[in-house]
């Protein structure tokens, strides 16, 4: 049980990593991590993270996370004993 969740975190990581390197960018820089995680406080900071499409990058960097955890899991479930 151990070694499937193991998979399962480093798989969700992972995903995490490469769902950001590949949808994490407006403009050809990337969005600052933070402003993914944190939620927008005043009005023009929710206006300018709704421009930049803040709410569909974290969409897709987290359907990428629980994509790579998925995989985590069957990569661990496939080795199994060994």
């Amino acid at each position: 049980m151990g070694k499937i969740i193991r998979g399962l975190l480093v798989g969700a990581v992972a995903g995490l990593v490469v769902g950001y390197l590949i949808f994490g960018r407006v403009g050809g820089d990337f969005v600052n991590p933070v402003d993914l995680v944190a939620p927008s406080e005043g009005l023009l900071e929710r206006g300018r993270a709704w421009l930049e499409g803040h709410e569909t990058i974290r969409r897709n960097i987290g359907i990428s996370g629980g994509v790579g955890a998925v995989a985590g899991v069957i990569v661990e479930s496939i080795k199994g004993g060994r």
